[in-house]
């Protein structure tokens, strides 16, 4: 493990627990290693939120807000509860070690809600326009 230190990526060993156990179905140590580091390695992750917006005229909007990232190995971080301590961003940070203006960045939440925000703008300038009243 030692001379893997001195690349410059993120490594460390996994101890029993941390993750699920793999079932050896390879006929060779390679094809079980193999099997292994795939289950290891299926960690990406994103949050999604989705705000259905119906307008009085009937029409409806859909926004949508997105985080990608990676479930870390264990919580980190002390700027946050819940998934912020255990989703890392593309950084290799989970949310909760960056602190408060990467949440608000990064936030799903907030992405569907400046969107929404924006969609009903446009449909009340739009209507705004036409003469049409919005009461």
């Amino acid at each position: 493990m030692e001379g893997l230190m001195e690349l410059p990526i993120q490594t460390r060993a996994l101890f029993s627990g941390e993750v699920n156990e793999v079932d050896e179905t390879g006929l060779t140590f390679e094809e079980n290693a193999l099997l292994k580091a795939g289950a290891v390695q299926l960690r990406d992750a994103q949050f999604m939120s989705v705000i259905v917006i119906r307008f009085q005229d009937g029409s409806n909007s859909v926004t949508y807000g997105k985080l990608e990232g990676r479930i870390a190995f264990s919580t980190r971080g002390g700027l946050g509860s819940g998934y912020s301590l255990i989703f890392e961003l593309p950084s290799g940070l989970t949310i909760a070690e960056n602190g408060l203006p990467t949440i608000e960045i990064n936030d799903h939440h907030g992405q569907a809600l400046a969107k929404a925000t924006e969609c009903i703008r446009g449909w009340l300038f739009a209507h705004e326009a036409r003469g049409v009243s919005i009461d």
